[in-house]
């Protein structure tokens, strides 16, 4: 057998244990839950409870892992119809719609928008509207099969309905929510304040039980919703979904036994728990949206920030936002890291007040500098000037600042811009202005020279020109009147 068969026998063998390992944990999850319903005072009907875990298992297991685990999920509600006492074929199609109900939920967040972190409204709409219209289909189907069967009477069908409709929407909202946010990262963020969170959870045990389990009958029923408040700015979305799903299953326990304070509503008790357990539930999911969009837009500010700071730290120069105030006071919200060696100060040091900054200005310049702001304040006239700074060694160096002034709402001004360093191009200028002055000087030595030398000069050749023509008027041999001839042309050029 080549070593690629052997490879892919392998990958199959480990993808099959991987796969009954998820069936095996479904299939315990959802009829352990089923258990635990059916074991809770029913208001109803035996078979019928008002939280019905199981389908909130489903729902998180088929959008994390996929629809290959519906058998699981049959599986779990067949044997939970059959420990209920259904009759066999009864549990079998009770179990279709059951089954069917969480794909059909999963299918619509899938089709959605939904990202299971909860970090935007849409979440919360899309997961409310996915839970009570897949949930219809389990609670109409069910009922249909007991009516027929005729373990339900007429009268009873709509109770019936609206339980099962509700238990298992309630179910999705209070253990999908758990299982679809859980991770390594948020089980870790619970356990950053042990002291604080252990605090927390005995204090979240004794509110439910003093108010639904006990015989006190205290009408503290607001008390829980301020810890699930605590729960979801501390702890997060995991958090906050345990805190709901203890609430809600002590609320309708001890509802259901008798205890509590909604337990003394009478026929209402079923209602009141039901908005109970939805305003916990949607408040908290709320909080967490809210507070997510919060956190986002804040890393995005941060990240821009970053960025922004990177791309200033390589620009030669110093980025600045530069207000000032209606009272006269100078701000600098924002500077580069280049305010480090410009003006000798530090970011934060100058953000809430920016006199720091003068305290470097040349005492020459800095009449001429706070001059030059407040006009560009009056007029909002872009503001440009050089100006001097002495640092700690003595050496002073020349700075070019150049900005936008806006006016704002209060009356402050306030200036976008940068100053640079300009001692370099400041030296270099003066090198070529001193270069310059040297050439004019030679320039004019050299004229001046050429000047008396052409004075010096002309004077005796007037007098050789004067004698040439004293020769040339006497008698010469022809060569001798041509030496004297070319001897007068060559001074008169």
């Amino acid at each position: 057998m080549s070593s690629a068969r052997i490879g892919g026998v392998r990958f199959l063998r480990q993808h099959a244990s991987v796969y009954l390992v998820r069936l095996v944990l479904v299939l315990l999850g959802c009829y352990l839950t089923g258990r635990f319903g059916l074991a809770m005072p029913s208001i109803v009907d035996g078979n019928i409870t008002l939280i019905w875990l199981p389908t909130g298992i489903a729902v998180a297991a088929m959008f994390h892992w996929g629809l290959s685990v519906w058998p699981a999920i049959y599986a779990a509600s067949v044997l939970i119809n059959l420990a209920s006492g259904l009759p066999f074929l009864i549990a079998l199609w009770v179990a279709v719609g059951s089954t069917l109900a969480p794909i059909l939920t999963v299918a619509i967040l899938r089709r959605s928008d939904f990202y299971h972190q909860f970090t935007a409204r849409s979440d919360i709409f899309w997961f409310t509207l996915a839970a009570m219209v897949g949930m219809l289909l389990s609670s109409i189907s069910g009922v249909a099969v007991l009516w027929w069967s005729d373990i339900l009477t007429r009268t009873s069908v709509m109770d019936a309905w609206w339980t099962w409709w509700v238990g298992d929407t309630l179910g999705v909202f209070l253990t999908a929510t758990v299982l679809l946010t859980v991770s390594r990262h948020n089980l870790k963020s619970l356990w950053q304040r042990p002291v604080e969170f252990m605090l927390f959870v005995l204090l979240l045990l004794s509110v439910n039980w003093f108010i639904f389990l006990s015989h006190f009958h205290l009408t503290l029923a607001y008390m829980p919703i301020l810890l699930v408040m605590w729960a979801a700015l501390r702890y997060g979305i995991t958090g906050a979904s345990m805190t709901v799903l203890i609430d809600a299953l002590t609320a309708a326990w001890g509802t259901a036994s008798g205890h509590g304070p909604f337990y003394l509503m009478g026929e209402k008790a079923q209602v009141i728990v039901t908005l109970y357990i939805i305003t916990h539930t949607i408040a908290s999911l709320v909080i967490l949206a809210m507070q997510s969009r919060s956190n986002h837009v804040t890393m995005e500010l941060d990240e821009a920030y970053e960025r922004l700071s990177r791309i200033a730290s390589r620009i030669p120069g110093m980025i600045y936002q530069f207000r000032l105030s209606a009272e006269g006071i100078f701000h600098m919200p924002y500077a580069s890291d280049a305010i480090r060696t410009l003006f000798l100060a530090e970011p934060e040091q100058v953000r809430d007040q920016a006199s720091r900054i003068f305290k470097v200005v040349h005492p020459d310049d800095l009449t001429g500098l706070m001059t030059s702001i407040h006009h560009s304040a009056e007029t909002l006239s872009v503001w440009q000037q050089e100006f001097r700074v002495c640092h700690g060694n003595g050496s002073e160096r020349w700075l070019l600042g150049n900005s936008i002034p806006q006016r704002e709402e209060d009356g402050s001004t306030v200036w976008y811009g940068f100053v640079t360093d300009i001692t370099s191009q400041k030296e270099a200028h003066d090198e070529l202005r001193h270069a310059r002055d040297e050439a004019e000087s030679a320039a004019r030595v050299k004229s001046n020279f050429l000047s008396a030398m052409s004075h010096e000069i002309r004077t005796p050749m007037n007098v050789v020109l004067g004698m040439s023509e004293v020769l040339l008027g006497s008698d010469l041999d022809p060569e001798q009147r041509h030496l004297v001839e070319t001897m007068h042309q060559s001074g008169r050029f």
